[in-house]
Parts: C-alpha cells; structure tokens; sequence
C-alpha cells in the first residue's frame, strides 16, 4: 500500500496496480498446473477403482438349498426351461441378485436358475426329529419358502399349536416339515 504524498488534501491510501513479477507469474502457472495434473490423476484413479469393481466376482450373495429332496437348476426362469443340473439341500449357491418371476440367477456351483422359494440366507442342518408348534395362532403349511399355502381339497393346510410335525431341514428362517414349509420361529422340541 502506498501513500499519496504529493497532495496535501488526501490522506488515504492509493491502490495502485503493479504487475506480478515474473518469477510470481511463473509460479502461478505452475500451481495452475499442478492442480490440473492432480484432478487428472484423480480422475484416472476413480476410473481405474471403476473398472476394478465391473471385473470384480459379481456376487450378491451366498445362500443355501432348502428343500425336501433336490431343486433343478435351469437355464432360463421358467419351469418349463431346461434343466442343467440339481441341488440337494444344504448346498451352497451363490446368487448374483439378478431376480425374474420369482427366480434367482446362480452363479456357482454353474450359471443357471433357481426358485428363490428354494433359497435361505443362513446355513440349514439336517434334523430329521419331530418338532412341536408353539404359536398362538395357526401356522399356515407352504409349498415353498414364503409360497402359497397348501390346499388340501380346496381347503389350505394349518397347524395349530401343540400339533407334530417331522422337520427334515431347518434353518434360523424356514423348516422343511413333513406337512410343507413353516416359518422356523413357530416349532420347538417336541416333548418325549
């Protein structure tokens, strides 16, 4: 800043304009520079973290078979498509969280198609013991995990608490039961 010693009447300061240097210029240039390379290694390295996760195993995730005896795999999304393999239960699948009409896409054990009424997320153990219903309320039978209800001549299929099943396969979510599939939370041990 610099003062106005000339004039008497003025006493503030005059701004004037000075030209940066130029060794000041130079270094401006070169932070300039030095951004523009930084935001373009940036954005070669966001790239890169990209196409590493599109090569990456596409999996959602890993379930397991839960079923009486063994489902088909097929290769397309329909029971009417070609069966290229089965699945006893307890085998490990993993799913890569492509869904059409109620079926998943595999990925391993091959590529192919399941029911996900076939599915569960947790590990299901052999049992093979008879349990007993404890709810306060009737426990619909299902065809498939989180199916529909089985009908017995047009009427659908219930247990109510107390009542004896044999549970095949269980996991923390669903039990395949000698009567169909029920929710897990409503059998207990049954009492010898």
């Amino acid at each position: 800043m610099h003062y106005n010693t000339d004039d008497e009447n003025s006493k503030g300061p005059i701004f004037m304009y000075r030209p940066y240097p130029q060794e000041m210029r130079k270094k401006t240039k070169l932070n300039k520079f030095q951004i523009t390379l930084r935001v373009i290694l940036a954005a070669v390295i966001i790239a890169a973290v990209i196409i590493f996760a599109c090569r990456a195993e596409d999996v959602y995730a890993r379930g397991w078979i839960i079923c009486e005896d063994y489902v088909q795999i097929r290769q397309g999304a329909s029971r009417n498509s070609t069966g290229i393999g089965q699945l006893d239960p307890g085998d490990e699948i993993e799913i890569d969280g492509k869904t059409k009409d109620g079926w998943a896409h595999i990925v391993s054990p091959c590529d192919g198609w399941v029911h996900a009424g076939y599915i569960t997320f947790s590990k299901p153990e052999k049992v093979g013991d008879w349990m007993s219903v404890n709810a306060k309320r009737r426990v619909a039978c299902r065809r498939w995990a989180q199916g529909p209800q089985i009908e017995d001549n047009g009427r659908k299929r219930w247990l109510v608490n107390g009542s004896e099943v044999q549970v095949l396969w269980m996991s923390s979510e669903w039990a395949v039961t000698s009567r169909g599939y029920i929710e897990s939370e409503w059998l207990e041990v049954a009492a010898q």
